[in-house]
């Protein structure tokens, strides 16, 4: 059984020591054959600096490394090049100065790796300079890939000052690719945000953009057919670890990881949980813990909007690109940090539009977990213990302390957010449910307060409707009460459930101060 790649980012690294390696060198081949330079943007842990890794061992001719894989008997082996390869995770980005001599150093030690001697003081010459230089001195154009391009930018998005510093220091060096551009044989930039107005490369002609180019769709990312064809010897020891079929082990896949779309019809997985999924032998959320910028979560909260996060929505082309760090709008910081995705791709009036919803189980649950530790000022273990509270609440019947743990949610979470009508309020409060491990089906999340809901505890199905109520007159709870039965029976939100053990309704209903609870038998 070949090892799991978790924590490997190189090429060569996978291939001698026998790890797993979703062959994408139809796609790099493709790429390659079609231009010189491209940009790709992807979520962090999605397997970028794999590619650049993969991209660098192709041209420096590794030849052996390829074997039974696509590209090995159609890459041209003997025409190898020199590869810059600039990784700025690696790189300091808490200040200009800092950042402006790690670039200084960088281009010296490539020059001594092709024992160069570099003259040019400012930065853009001296870059420029390394990149002729070597194509002098070996008569061979050179391969450049930058990882992480963005990384001094998004680090800093709370910190204008530093964020604008080094943005005119990587606008400099950037634009010696413009100068240099007679000198490169290939191109290729990665990150996580798409920055169009920030200028990084407006002195050269911009890469070309695939990263909604439907051709490149699964470049990153594993496709079900790769994840089943790949892993099917981690697939048999998972589902013999938890004891149930392999079909129905990939269905619990499929709705905690898949989900990633990048043109609205291929879907990929994320490899950093897929991986962690079987060396762990368990469903968490991997991807999470790792892939959060902490000013995702403050630009939210900020904010105070979840409406992005409830539902599906849609949106043309453009608003998925950033066009400037300091004023990025909640739609382009959520696509492009992984936290939405593209649902379905259509035409409209001429252009590209998109259907974006929440990826899939693992983003959702995580991202409302730290949220509603954020609104609510409890750490998740105090979550999982209310979570456990609610539990024994509903399989119980215990209407009163139910009652007093939805006051005590919804006075924390929902006059803190923004929302069309005051119904969207009983909204917010269905997802946190969902998000702190309710099994719910059957949800339709709406505006307009209308909500069919049901929720799955053991072996007892709870059919649910939720109302709120804008008087806060304690009779008129009653009444929305009454008025959450009465849309229960009369749309038979129930029937579909008869032929289950335990079956009951359940009404909530609320206001500003209060919350009101019933059970009832069907």
């Amino acid at each position: 059984m070949k090892k799991l790649p978790i924590g490997i980012s190189t090429f060569s690294e996978l291939i001698e020591k026998d790890y797993i390696y979703v062959d994408k060198t139809r796609d790099i081949y493709e790429m390659i054959n079609t231009g010189k330079s491209f940009f790709l943007s992807r979520p962090r842990r999605f397997g970028k600096s794999l590619l650049v890794s993969t991209l660098g061992d192709l041209f420096e001719g590794k030849k052996e490394l390829f074997k039974g894989f696509y590209i090995y008997d159609k890459w041209k082996w003997k025409e190898k090049h020199p590869v810059i390869y600039l990784d700025f995770g690696t790189r300091p980005y808490d200040s200009a100065e800092k950042l402006k001599n790690s670039l200084i150093s960088f281009t010296d030690r490539i020059a001594r790796d092709f024992s160069l001697e570099l003259f040019e003081n400012d930065l853009s010459s001296r870059f420029d300079e390394l990149i002729s230089e070597i194509h002098k001195k070996l008569n061979k154009k050179v391969v450049i890939l930058i990882d992480e391009y963005d990384r001094a930018i998004v680090k800093n998005l709370s910190n204008p000052q530093v964020l604008n510093s080094n943005k005119a220091v990587l606008q400099t060096f950037y634009g010696a690719l413009k100068a240099a551009d007679k000198h490169i044989e290939f191109l290729f930039v990665t990150g996580v945000s798409k920055f169009t107005g920030t200028s990084l490369f407006s002195d050269f002609n911009s890469p070309d953009d695939i990263t909604l180019d439907y051709k490149y769709s699964s470049i990153c990312g594993y496709t079900q057919e790769e994840l089943e064809r790949e892993f099917s010897e981690w697939i048999d020891k998972t589902s013999k670890s938890f004891n149930c079929p392999e079909e129905t082990l990939l269905t619990w896949i499929k709705k905690w990881y898949n989900g990633y779309s990048w043109d609205g019809k291929v879907r990929v997985y994320n490899p950093l949980s897929i991986l962690n999924l079987f060396s762990k032998q368990r469903f968490a959320n991997y991807w999470y813990r790792t892939a959060t910028p902490s000013f995702l979560k403050d630009k939210i909260i900020a904010k105070n909007n979840l409406e992005p996060l409830l539902d599906e929505f849609n949106v043309f082309a453009e608003m998925l690109d950033s066009s400037d760090p300091l004023n990025l709008g909640e739609i382009s910081l959520l696509f492009q940090t992984g936290y939405l995705t593209i649902k379905k791709a259509e035409i409209k009036e001429g252009m590209d539009f998109y259907t974006l919803a929440i990826p899939n189980n693992e983003v959702k649950k995580s991202l409302f977990e730290n949220l509603l530790k954020e609104y609510t000022d409890k750490n998740l273990e105090e979550i999982q213990t209310m979570k456990m509270e609610i539990a024994n609440q509903l399989k119980s019947n215990d209407k009163i302390g139910l009652e007093e743990n939805i006051s005590y949610l919804l006075a924390n979470i929902p006059y803190k957010i923004h929302g069309k009508d005051e119904n969207y309020y009983p909204s917010i409060f269905l997802v946190w449910l969902q998000t702190m491990g309710f099994n719910i089906e059957a949800i339709h999340v709406t505006n307009i307060g209308e909500i069919d809901s049901v929720i799955n505890i053991e072996e007892k199905t709870i059919v649910v409707e939720i109302k709120y109520s804008k008087s806060e007159k304690e009779e008129d709870l009653d009444k929305a009460i009454k008025k959450a039965f009465t849309q229960i029976h009369e749309r038979k939100y129930f029937e579909k459930y008869l032929k289950r053990k335990n079956v009951q309704l359940l009404a909530i209903a609320f206001n500003r101060k209060n919350v009101l609870c019933e059970f009832r038998e069907v």
